[in-house]
């Protein structure tokens, strides 16, 4: 196993060796199968060429601990980009800080080898981590001044499945996650945990974009903002039975915090807020996209809180003819004088909606069924509702959280076991209280 040491102070002459480091990292470090590549902690190293290992290969931090992690810097187009297409092999980083020349990806594995990069700095880059392979593990980084945080898939490969990103802070211009390219479908993949923000003003990106073709994917606990004209959360056809759960989501821009395109998801115990006033988005949106494309039933969203922006334009809740579900235990606060829910006449049979809580501060007509304003007496009238609470202040604190002496503790439709928990990990009780906090 070739092992080369690397450190800026070092002599030119450095044969690689921990007594005899190399200075910069150049044609001459080998990086065959197996390769280890050592870079000092507190040194900026340059990288002189690109480099493609062949096989698997360790990038990762030596020497003393309480220094800076080491900083590799280049002017190559792809940096450090490999060719390994088996998929037994893993390309690894760990414990250092790369800043890239604005374009290209700054840690990745696209050819079919597992990606694992834990613990690293990644900046100044088109892409800040990419991988195509199954079982890749993405934990601990920061990705700044990246269009694209995390990008997943190559078309021309199988869509990778178990893949794990977790415990990251990503700050992109365009998408912060998307689960994009492949052939089939990638199954079981988990985004925990993680701080990311996504798009900016003038384009179409999203937090987290989860296109075609990944069902079971997991979104959890994790903080969430777009600030495009996008979402925070968007899944296509065919990402179905996802798992969207304990999210904190705030300021998307001007498009959906969750665009629900797909089939089969379970949504609860998320928490949407919209803070700007200028704001025109939609907390929720359940149908197909602008061209008709995705087919969203059999959805259950229950226990979240929904808080929409005071701008005149933003309905909180908006759902598509053609879409079914459930929704159950939620907290819908508008503060705008559009509706609370908009729903059309043909998916009105098709939803079981209860035990939620619509308060409507600004006065305004809480819904829109069939195209017409309804209000709470035709709305409970109508069946729907009728176990849930109207136009009363839920009481929440700033984190969201229910008093004991709110209306809606331990009033919610007993659905959940034992083992959910609700925004802060709290298990929801038996019954659960309204909302995405338990207390």
């Amino acid at each position: 196993m070739p092992i080369t040491y690397i450190d800026s102070a070092a002599a030119s002459s450095g044969d690689g060796s921990e007594r005899s480091p190399k200075k910069y990292w150049d044609s001459s470090v080998d990086v065959s199968d197996g390769a280890v590549v050592l870079l000092k902690r507190g040194a900026v190293i340059e990288l002189v060429n690109t480099v493609q290992p062949p096989g698997a290969i360790t990038v990762r931090d030596y020497g003393d601990p309480a220094a800076a992690a080491p900083v590799l810097q280049w002017t190559p187009d792809r940096g450090i980009e490999s060719k390994c297409t088996d998929s037994s092999k893993t390309v690894s980083f760990e414990n250092v800080h790369f800043i890239g020349n604005g374009v290209g990806a700054l840690f990745q594995a696209v050819h079919g080898a597992r990606l694992r990069v834990v613990n690293c700095v990644g900046e100044n880059a088109m892409t800040g981590v990419r991988y195509a392979a199954s079982d890749s593990v993405v934990e601990g980084n920061i990705l700044r001044k990246v269009t694209t945080g995390i990008y997943v898939g190559r078309n021309d490969l199988p869509k990778p499945s178990r893949g794990w990103i977790s415990g990251n802070q990503v700050f992109a211009t365009g998408d912060a996650v998307t689960l994009h390219d492949g052939v089939g479908l990638g199954v079981g993949n988990v985004i925990y945990g993680n701080t990311l923000i996504g798009g900016a003003p003038t384009n179409n990106e999203n937090a987290v974009d989860v296109l075609r073709g990944w069902p079971q994917t997991v979104i959890a606990f994790n903080h969430l903002a777009c600030n495009g004209r996008q979402a925070a959360i968007v899944t296509s056809a065919g990402s179905d039975g996802c798992l969207i759960y304990g999210n904190k989501i705030a300021g998307a821009g001007t498009g959906m915090a969750l665009n629900i395109r797909s089939s089969n998801n379970s949504i609860y115990g998320n928490i949407v807020h919209e803070r700007r006033s200028s704001n025109t988005a939609t907390c929720l949106y359940i149908g197909p996209d602008s061209t008709g494309n995705g087919v969203a039933t059999r959805n259950a969203i229950l226990n979240n809180t929904f808080v929409a922006s005071a701008d005149t334009q933003c309905h909180a809740i908006k759902v598509a003819v053609g879409t079914s579900g459930h929704f159950y235990n939620n907290i819908v606060i508008n503060r705008s004088s559009c509706a609370s829910l908009e729903i059309p006449a043909g998916a009105l049979a098709a939803w079981m909606v209860d035990h939620n809580a619509w308060w409507t501060p600004s006065g305004a007509m809480p819904f829109i069924a069939g195209g017409h304003p309804w209000s709470f007496a035709q709305w409970y009238e109508s069946g729907r509702d009728r176990s849930g609470t109207a136009s009363v202040d839920p009481l929440l604190d700033v984190l969201m959280r229910l008093p004991d002496r709110s209306p809606l503790a331990a009033a919610g439709f007993d659905w959940a076991d034992k083992r959910q928990t609700d925004a802060w990990g709290q298990a929801f009780g038996r019954p659960p209280s309204i909302g995405a906090v338990q207390g």
